[in-house]
């Protein structure tokens, strides 16, 4: 199990400056569909900054996984958040736990025209874990 550091919004700043686009949302903004409400950038990210706690919890799981060089492209963050989710009953944004993940120092890439972030997470440790609804 890794150490599990503490973020506060000084944290998070830190994640920002090395992933601008990063939104409570993921990096950008979601599709829209009719009927969504419009988003808005600096609410998004006021909403991330204001989220040490749902960082921290996520960093608390991610510390449970095996954390390799090597990107899993068989799971998104989208994915281990709801893994997280089912495990811990911790509702967290995609976007809190992608910074959580960054800040650990996981090895990331973002999924080119998506929200969502690969991370260099074991395949093996997740074995047995609830799986998400969607394979990414």
């Amino acid at each position: 199990m890794q150490e599990v550091p503490h973020v506060t919004r000084a944290n998070i700043e830190a994640v920002l400056t090395i992933l601008p686009n990063l939104t409570h949302c993921g990096v950008g903004f979601p599709r829209q569909y009719p009927g969504d409400p419009p988003f808005d950038e600096a609410r998004d990210r006021a909403s991330l900054l204001e989220s040490a706690d749902a960082c921290e919890k996520s960093c608390r799981w991610l510390g449970t996984v095996v954390r390799v060089e090597r990107i899993n492209h068989r799971r998104s963050t989208y994915g281990l958040k709801h893994i997280m989710q089912r495990e811990t009953g911790e509702y967290v944004t995609n976007g809190a736990f992608i910074a959580a993940a960054i800040h650990m120092g996981f090895k990331w890439r973002v999924l080119p025209g998506e929200i969502n972030v690969l991370l260099g997470v074991s395949e093996r440790s997740l074995k047995g874990r609830p799986r998400p609804c969607s394979p990414l």
